[in-house]
């Protein structure tokens, strides 16, 4: 699955130049040295200089011992401090050689600002190559954000087969880089540098151009790709005095990332598409979603907004044909993998619903209504996916040659002569794709109904004068005599 990508961009490579450890922000105290890192100084004192943009009333400085950590000496201000003009200021500062001799550096601090130099003062051999300060460590590639500042200093980024240089940000005493080299003690690791395997040692030649020193990195002894961390880099000279221990990271990725798309491979118009970009990374372990975008059958390109989850994305297709998503990945390394997906879309058939005064009307039926009575035929309530049906079209046929476009409502006044009428209503969308109903409408003329009245009404009558007439026989029967007798008696 997708690992999420460190705040530090990884595709980016930066190699920056190695500067004096002089350099400040250019928005605070800036503070030079006018003489360079590895100064030599064998007996007495020796004199440094150097100019300010800061009154430098309120500095402190050190002298310690590289190898050691041991301070030397220390003062809180210089010997002499001299303006120049607006805003710069010269100053002078006189330091006893130690007897014993040293590696050893100079620093001046304003505020949270410091400037420092190295210096090899007294006996030769207190003499020892030394890591110039952290700030101008050439870092060639990225870091995790996750690891410990020491492990920052700088890094080594391997992403093809070639051979990989790196600028040293070392100095050493005089006459002796020649011969010179690296003592790497590493081991590979997790991208936060934690090992996971058994530490091993290799040794590595440093080169001098006449102005840095750098290493060159061999891809093929930096096996399998992966994280390696340098626990521990040496630099060893000439005549085998050893620096301090550096601490390095190395990336060693010259596989893209794999990658692939998951979404389904059709839908319908209108319908949400859930997209999962699901990459992996065996050499960096870090993959991010850089790009998301789709083609539209128009070849429209349009970029889409991921999801709370950074490689997840929703996709609501408003055309009908086939989509093409693209999605592009990016290692820890800044090796880069595009991936796409081919969508295929399908047009949803509209609906018909048609209504007469309300009532829904089947295809097939027989309506009928009153010459001049008021009705309406209704087909606005037709239906389609929500992209297409703002521009349904209603369609009316009436015979063979009859044709009304464009009006989802009929109303009596296209149907004043009486008659029988064979309607059919089609509904299109803007693909092209329709549905219809046939029905029929009789309007009745009012002369016929009139006719009915006239001949229906005396049967009315008819029939209940014959009820009253049988009712009365009825009545008058049953009231005679329920007793017989004799002829010639007279009745009871």
């Amino acid at each position: 699955m997708m690992v999420r990508s460190r705040s530090i961009v990884l595709g980016a490579l930066l190699l920056l130049t190695c500067v004096p450890s002089t350099t400040a922000d250019v928005h605070g105290p800036e503070i030079h040295f006018d003489q360079d890192d590895g100064l030599v100084q064998s007996s007495g004192q020796v004199t440094l200089s150097g100019q300010a943009n800061v009154p430098l009333n309120e500095i402190t400085w050190t002298v310690f011992d590289v190898t050691t950590a041991d301070v030397i000496a220390s003062g809180d201000f210089l010997d002499t401090v001299t303006p120049e003009q607006e805003g710069a200021w010269t100053w002078t500062h006189n330091i006893s050689v130690p007897t014993s001799g040293c590696s050893c550096r100079f620093v001046v601090e304003q505020g949270t600002y410091a400037a420092e130099i190295v210096l090899y003062l007294g006996s030769p051999e207190s003499w020892a190559p030394v890591w110039l300060d952290a700030t101008s460590a050439v870092a060639t590639g990225p870091l995790p954000e996750q690891m410990d500042e020491d492990k920052k200093q700088s890094s080594v980024l391997l992403t093809d087969a070639g051979n990989v240089s790196t600028t040293l940000p070392l100095t050493f005493p005089p006459n002796r880089w020649n011969e010179s080299y690296l003592e790497v003690q590493r081991c590979q690791s997790s991208p936060s540098g934690v090992c996971k395997s058994p530490k091993t040692t290799i040794s590595l030649p440093i080169v001098y151009d006449g102005s840095s020193f750098s290493v060159v990195f061999h891809p093929a002894e930096w096996s399998p790709e992966g994280h390696w961390s340098i626990t521990s880099m040496v630099a060893v000279d000439g005549v085998l005095s050893r620096s301090t221990a550096s601490t390095w990271h190395l990336l060693h990725d010259v596989t893209p990332p794999v990658a692939a798309i998951e979404a389904v491979a059709s839908a319908n118009e209108s319908e949400r598409v859930r997209l999962v970009v699901n990459a992996t990374d065996l050499g960096s372990e870090q993959v991010t979603l850089i790009d998301l975008r789709v083609t539209d059958p128009n070849g429209e390109v349009r970029v889409l907004d991921q999801l709370a989850t950074p490689s997840e994305a929703v996709l609501l297709p408003d055309l009908a044909g086939q989509w093409t998503v693209q999605a592009t990945v990016q290692d820890g390394a800044g090796l880069v993998r595009v991936v796409s997906h081919d969508l295929v879309v399908q047009n949803v058939v509209p609906t018909v619903n048609l209504r007469f005064n309300g009532a829904v009307v089947e295809s097939g039926d027989t309506l009928q209504v009153r010459s001049g009575d008021a009705f309406i035929l209704d087909a606005s309530a037709s239906s389609d996916t929500g992209n297409d049906f703002i521009g349904l079209n209603h369609v009316w046929w009436f015979g063979a040659d009859g044709r009304l476009s464009g009006m989802p409502e009929l109303t009596e006044g296209r149907f004043v002569d009486p008659g029988s009428y064979d309607i059919r209503i089609e509904v299109v969308d803007d693909d092209g794709a329709s549905a219809e109903m046939a029905f029929t409408l009789e309007v009745i003329e009012d002369t016929e109904s009139l006719v009915e009245s006239a001949l229906v009404g005396p049967l009315i009558l008819l029939l209940i004068g014959a009820g009253l007439t049988l009712l009365f026989f009825l009545r008058n029967r049953s009231q005679g005599p329920s007793i017989p007798t004799w002829p010639g008696e007279p009745n009871s």
